[in-house]
């Protein structure tokens, strides 16, 4: 997960904002980035498009969106 401070630079009335960058093409046949910012969770897929299609990755991303509503309602209903 990229959870990095983001911070502003100022120099000689100049001005420095940092903006996210992920990667354009894939280091390994599929990547999964997650970053937090403005109290969501962003996830992003980076992956070998001479291996999968894109509607596997979008199937992909549904079947990891049911996974994450599953664990958070096992969590919700757990007593501490």
């Amino acid at each position: 997960m990229i959870n990095l401070p983001r911070k502003r630079v100022k120099c000689d009335g100049l001005q420095f904002k940092s903006i996210p960058v992920f990667d354009t093409m894939a280091k390994f046949d599929i990547s999964f980035y997650l970053e937090e910012e403005n109290q969501e969770i962003k996830l992003k897929f980076v992956y070998n498009k001479l291996l999968f299609k894109s509607s596997t990755i979008e199937g992909m991303s549904r079947h990891f969106q049911t996974l994450l509503e599953q664990v958070i309602m096992v969590l919700a209903n757990l007593v501490w």
